[in-house]
C-alpha cells in the first residue's frame, strides 16, 4: 500500500493508513446538544438477540400449527392442513429451506417450484 511516507507492508501499518484515510473523510464525532428522553416516551428496551439465530424445528412447527388449516392455498397450492398432517415427513426439508433463506443463500432456489411427476397405476375399483 503506497502512502506519502512510503510503502506500508505490515498489517499494522496498513491498518494505520486505512484508519487515517477514513477518519479524514468521515469527519469527527460531535456531541449532541439534545437527546431523547426515552423513559418519558415509554420506550422499553428489548433483547432482540434471538432474531440473529437460525430457526428451530419447534419454532417452525409452532408457526405451521398456528396457521388456519382450510384457507386458500398459497403459490405452492398447499393449504395449512398439508403442512400439519405431513409435518413428520417434511420437517427436515422445511427446516433446511427456512434456514437457507435465513442465511440469505439463494443457491438452488431456481428448483424451488420444480416438481417430479410420476405415473401411478389406477385401481380398477375405488375400494381395492
Amino acid at each position: 500500500m503506497l502512502t506519502d511516507e512510503g510503502v506500508a507492508i505490515t498489517h499494522s501499518d496498513k491498518e494505520k493508513v486505512v484508519a487515517y484515510y477514513f477518519s479524514g473523510h468521515l469527519g469527527s464525532v460531535q456531541l449532541r446538544s439534545r437527546t431523547f428522553e426515552w423513559n418519558a416516551l415509554g420506550y422499553v428496551p428489548r433483547d432482540l438477540s434471538t432474531l440473529e439465530v437460525p430457526f428451530t424445528q419447534e419454532e417452525i412447527k409452532a408457526t405451521i400449527h398456528s396457521m388456519p388449516s382450510d384457507k386458500a392455498p398459497g403459490p405452492d397450492s398447499f393449504t395449512g392442513v398439508f403442512f400439519k398432517k405431513c409435518w413428520e415427513i417434511i420437517k427436515e426439508d422445511v427446516t433446511a429451506a427456512m434456514n437457507i433463506m435465513f442465511m440469505l443463500n439463494s443457491q438452488g432456489f431456481e428448483l424451488l417450484n420444480s416438481a417430479n411427476i410420476i405415473l401411478l397405476l389406477k385401481k380398477r375399483t375405488p375400494c381395492e
